[in-house]
């Protein structure tokens, strides 16, 4: 990460590069150039990727942890400003993925602005000849045998086979190519599907709830110069032997025949030239089952001084166009090139005892890289795209933002251009619609009113949800109809494309209702909910623009309010407490407060009664419990485990208090109450807590043959939510000597 910021100061900033812009200096060099008030006038952090073969949602991860920095900075510096968030090329991907994931985590990124530069929200393309070409020559490269190692000379002098290896078959590469040959040469797109998948499933960054977000696209493809007819690229070379050798050429082809393992048998040892020669052909996708890649080595020996040649292949690869598909090599797109002059030279070189010669042919000085419909990400990724789409001419007049793409505005080139190039006009028409942003509450009540702030032009307003929020498409004034998450829109014309923005906001206040439990550490605990989209809701409360109010009213004493982000409440309640209620309701940012809810959640009584809560077993295996008539232990029955729970109705608890609906013992043992007791009446029910065999089964677990004293069994009582709202033990305790004749002892728990 770099602050642009520090470039002028530090003139040793280590880049690598001092040009382009995937170089800060680069991009700084354009922006001071261009937008010298855009240096001025923003704080400008570059992120650069040193691991840029990961996997885009790593990066993304990364991005998130940025973003977050950058927000508690603005904090320190108290600044109410928000971010701009431009990606270029596969940072507009992790730029996306970073945005949309806070969103759907609730995770605020103060993001008014995410514009892609094209990135390939559908998929990058590199021709297969030059897929196919890269892993045969890294096959040769690594398996060839000897013909190898002259290419091994070339390319480890750079490192190259290394760096080919790594970014041909490197995650973000996978997720990327539309088309990718892994390294057994075979085309496997799967990886690639799945990223698509989930990118198409979590769409675009629709803002903070309660803000807005503008996603602009700026698009470097368009109609590009005829695409070759034959190839990409030719390479031919030989080496040979001349002069002095040609003579000795038997000696020579002998040890070139050793060398390579190649046994010409008697034409070893006459005189003449001897040659090994290299054609490759890497040639362009536009018809199926056609060669898209050729590689060929031979070893020549000529017999004498005639034209007649003896030749043997070393090594040969051929690979074919699918047999379907898309033929990306003729799409409309921006372009990725080469210069030849700079990059390849060919020539002949003549030496004492021989020479090479080699020669490349560029029939093509660029190739179509990032699709215009991937970079516009044209019918939102979720359906499958035909040739006719990907070769159409698109303008902005023609483009109807969040229909037919899920941006709110494209800029777009006359014609196709270097991948991320400077479009003419491009910054200030970023400037222009970042300035531009709607303005009225995050939680609007009926006469609220919105604006379109910096926008010098006629605006048109329309609601997602008419029913729920209908908005006046002149004026922006609301009326509230009903309550639930709604997205607002405005739409405007300039310089003959239209625009459009939208905010997100939370119409009225949902219904809301609470449930409680109690918790033994906690005590009670009470949990809202909503009646309608609780994620909705929850986007909005993490965000900021709406919380939770609390209040807790015990006995005659008044609420006590506290504003809090958490669904739950722990009050500090004990069972045994006086009668006492919890309350519920939603404030906006801007003081609106919704209706209040309550529940009692404890009325200054215990609803539950078990009997007995204590057996004492023997050595024996006889059960005891306690007599409440004698205050001595009593012999139950071994048949059964018995055990009478009551649950009692208050007249002073409200209706709305949990009650419970099923009784779990030891989690196996099950009744469920159909029919809830009047008030200030009770209802008992019996339960067998074990079987004969079963008790038997746990005596052999505890002393003297196990090492448990004392063994609990849990029963757990449910409400209609099946939400846990008591638990009571129930103790089995070892006592080997006790019998029926014994006085209680004194430790017993009785």
């Amino acid at each position: 990460m770099i602050d642009m910021n520090l470039l002028e100061e530090k003139e040793d900033y280590d880049i690598a590069y001092d040009s382009g812009l995937t170089t800060a200096r680069g991009y700084y060099a354009i922006l001071k150039k261009e937008q010298p008030d855009v240096v001025d006038d923003y704080d400008i952090i570059y992120v650069d990727w040193l691991n840029c073969e990961a996997d885009i949602r790593d990066n993304a991860r990364l991005l998130i942890e940025i973003i977050d920095w950058v927000n508690s900075k603005k904090i320190e510096s108290r600044s109410e400003k928000h971010n701009v968030v431009l990606g270029e090329s596969m940072g507009g991907l992790v730029a996306r993925y970073a945005l949309r994931t806070m969103e759907l985590e609730g995770h605020p990124h103060e993001t008014i602005a995410y514009i892609s530069h094209d990135s390939p929200h559908l998929g990058a393309h590199i021709p297969l000849g030059a897929l196919y070409g890269i892993q045969s020559l890294l096959l040769f490269y690594y398996n060839g045998g000897k013909p190898a190692d002259i290419l091994k000379i070339v390319l480890e002098a750079n490192s190259a086979g290394d760096i080919l290896r790594k970014y041909l078959y490197s995650t973000s590469a996978k997720q990327m190519l539309v088309n990718h040959v892994n390294s057994s040469g075979v085309i496997n797109n799967t990886v690639h599907d799945q990223w698509q998948k989930e990118l198409g499933h979590i769409g675009f960054p629709v803002g903070d709830p309660g803000g807005c977000i503008t996603n602009l696209a700026i698009v470097n493809g368009g109609i590009i110069d005829p695409p070759v007819i034959r190839h990409y690229a030719t390479i031919d070379g030989h080496v040979y032997t001349s002069g002095l050798t040609d003579v000795l050429s038997g000696f020579v082809s002998m040890l070139c025949g050793r060398y390579f393992n190649v046994d010409m048998g008697k034409w070893d040892w006459l005189p003449g030239k001897t040659t090994i020669e290299c054609h490759v052909e890497m040639n362009p996708y536009f018809k199926y089952n056609s060669k898209v890649f050729v590689f060929n080595i031979t070893y020549k020996k000529n017999i004498l001084w005639m034209k007649r040649t003896k030749e043997m292949v070393l090594f040969s690869e051929i690979r074919y166009s699918p047999a379907s598909g898309l033929m990306y090599d003729g799409f409309l797109g921006s372009t990725k090139g080469y210069d030849p002059e700079r990059n390849f030279k060919g020539g002949k070189y003549n030496l004492l005892l021989g020479g090479y010669y080699h020669n490349v042919n560029l029939y093509n000085k660029h190739f179509m890289f990032i699709p215009t419909v991937s970079a516009l990400c044209f019918g939102y990724g979720t359906s499958g795209l035909s040739s006719d789409d990907y070769c159409r001419v698109f303008n902005s007049a023609s483009l109807k933002p969040l229909v037919d793409i899920p941006f709110h505005g494209v800029l777009l080139g006359s014609g196709a251009s270097e991948h991320i190039s400077v479009l003419d006009g491009m910054y200030n028409w970023i400037r222009e619609r970042v300035a531009i942003t709607i303005d009225g509450p995050s939680s609007p009540m009926s006469g609220d009113k919105y604006i379109l702030n910096e926008c010098p032009y006629p605006v048109v307003w329309s609601s997602s949800a008419p029913s729920v929020l209908s908005i006046d498409s002149t004026t922006g004034t609301v009326t509230v109809h009903g309550t639930g998450a709604v997205t607002i829109t405005a739409e405007y014309i300039a310089y003959g494309q239209k625009y459009s923005m939208s905010k997100s906001v939370m119409a009225g206040f949902p219904e809301l209702y609470l449930t409680a439990y109690f918790d033994y550490e906690k005590g009670y605990v009470a949990e809202v909910k909503c009646r309608s989209d609780e994620g909705e809701l929850e986007k909005f409360i993490k965000s900021g623009c709406i919380s939770y109010e609390w209040g807790l009213k015990q006995g005659d004493e008044s609420i006590k309010w506290t504003t809090s982000s958490s669904a739950i409440y722990e009050t500090g309640v004990s069972r045994w407490g006086a009668s006492t209620t919890v309350y519920i309701r939603l404030k906006a940012t801007n003081g609106t407060k919704g209706k209040t809810y309550n529940k009692m959640i404890i009325g200054g009584g215990n609803s539950y009664y078990v009997t007995p809560k204590y057996f004492v077993v023997n050595k024996s295996g006889e059960l005891y419990s306690y007599d409440p008539k004698s205050g001595y232990p009593c012999l139950i029955s071994q048949e059964n485990f018995p055990l009478k729970i009551c649950y009692t109705m208050y007249t002073h608890v409200t209706p709305n208090y949990t009650l419970p609906r099923r009784i779990v013992v030891n989690d196996e043992y099950e009744c469920h109450w159909t029919d809830l007791p009047q008030p200030d009446t009770s209802l008992w029910m019996s339960f067998t807590i074990c079987s004969e065999n079963e008790l038997y089964d746990l005596l052999e677990r505890m002393k003297p043959n196990g090492d448990m004293e004392q063994f609990v069994f849990w029963i757990s009582a449910y409400d209609n939510e099946d939400k846990l709202v008591y638990l009571i033990p129930i103790h089995l305790v070892y006592r080997p000597e006790l019998t029926g004749d014994d006085f209680m002892p004194d430790d017993l728990p009785w």
